[in-house]
């Protein structure tokens, strides 16, 4: 599972140094094949082979008569392109996947699970903000999803003080938001 965030630097020649902590990780599980691609959203994403044969597979069964399928199609696989890491834990971004993300000096490795998305830095910061400041909204499936009433629900689980103490030492900080506290603290029917 490939997860967390690292600014890197590209080189003048364009090549990322992955972190040494996924070298192995990201290289094992098809003997260090890699697949970059263009993801719709205008970042890049990176695959071991093995995970993105499957992605490709059922990309290529969409129809080929359908617009949007066939855009879909050129978009990945059209812009899919098989690499490797040097002896260095380097990969070497194309010029033309360097254009289609507007990817300069600084670079955003963002772990996605599967695979890592390679976003321009400035392009990330401002995704980030367009989230965490609400204005994208939740998916569709997540609307009673908290990760402060998860956190909440373990703290008040503990046992250890019947969750007073912990809802009393977060609150100051905003945590949980003030929805999920009134929940809380409503009486028991």
């Amino acid at each position: 599972m490939f997860q967390g965030a690292s600014e890197l630097s590209l080189d003048v020649k364009g090549r990322m140094a992955v972190p040494m902590k996924h070298r192995d990780p990201l290289s094992a599980p098809s003997a260090g094949k890699l697949v970059i691609t263009a993801h719709p959203e205008g970042c890049l994403v990176m695959y071991p082979l093995k995970f993105w044969e499957p992605v490709r597979d059922k990309v290529l069964t969409f129809p080929s008569l359908d617009r949007t399928a066939s855009a879909w199609k050129r978009l990945l696989i059209g812009n899919a392109e098989d690499h490797v890491l040097d002896t260095n834990g380097r990969v070497l971004i194309s010029p033309e996947h360097r254009k289609f993300a507007g990817l300069e000096k600084q670079v955003m490795f963002v772990g996605q699970g599967g695979y890592f998305e390679i976003w321009n830095a400035a392009a990330w910061e401002a995704r980030l903000n367009s989230v965490v400041s609400g204005a994208m909204g939740m998916p569709p499936g997540t609307e009673n999803f908290s990760l402060s009433g998860l956190l909440m629900d373990n703290m008040d689980n503990c046992g250890r003080c019947g969750g007073m103490r912990c809802t009393a030492l977060v609150a100051p900080l905003g945590w949980p938001p003030a929805r999920d506290r009134q929940r809380r603290s409503a009486p028991a029917s």
